[in-house]
């Protein structure tokens, strides 16, 4: 018999951090564009970071959901 079991999916959506640090980003026009469009979208790591807190402390209350943004959606 199993046990009863939990599953949240958790998407902390794009977010900036310093992961990227060793890349070799030579200065391009399409380097430049893909630079913009990451700065204008992504989130600090920090707001990333509460998606997964958001689902440790209601992981109780929930049942097979996915979380995006801190809001519960089923999955």
């Amino acid at each position: 018999m199993m046990p009863d079991m939990t599953i949240i999916n958790v998407n902390p959506g794009l977010c900036r951090t310093n992961l990227g640090r060793e890349f070799d980003l030579s200065p391009s026009f399409s380097i430049f564009g893909t630079v913009i469009w990451f700065l204008a979208t992504s989130r600090s790591a920090e707001k990333g970071a509460r998606n997964l807190s958001h689902a440790v402390v209601t992981s109780s209350d929930s049942v097979d959901v996915s979380l995006c943004y801190c809001l519960v959606r089923p999955s």
